[in-house]
C-alpha cells in the first residue's frame, strides 16, 4: 500500500499530536499546575526508550522544565 505524500504528513502530524498530549498527561500527573503557560517540546530517551523525558518551555520566560515518564 503506498500512500501520498499528503496522507504522509497528515499521519506525522497525528502522531506528533498524540504525543504532545501525553507528555502534558504525565506531566499534570507529576505536578504541572499551569500547562497553559507551557508549550511542548519534545520527548528524548537516552537509552532507548525506556527512561524518556518530555520537555517543556514556558511561553514568557523560554525556561526550561523536564518530566520523566
Amino acid at each position: 500500500m503506498k500512500f501520498t505524500k499528503r496522507e504522509i504528513m497528515e499521519r506525522e502530524i497525528k502522531r506528533e499530536r498524540l504525543q504532545a498530549d501525553r507528555a502534558f498527561d504525565n506531566a499534570i500527573s507529576r505536578g504541572l499546575t499551569n500547562p497553559e503557560d507551557y508549550m511542548y517540546m519534545q520527548t528524548k530517551s537516552a537509552d532507548g526508550g525506556l527512561m524518556a523525558e518530555d520537555f517543556f518551555k514556558h511561553r514568557d520566560t523560554k525556561e526550561y522544565i523536564t518530566y520523566k515518564r
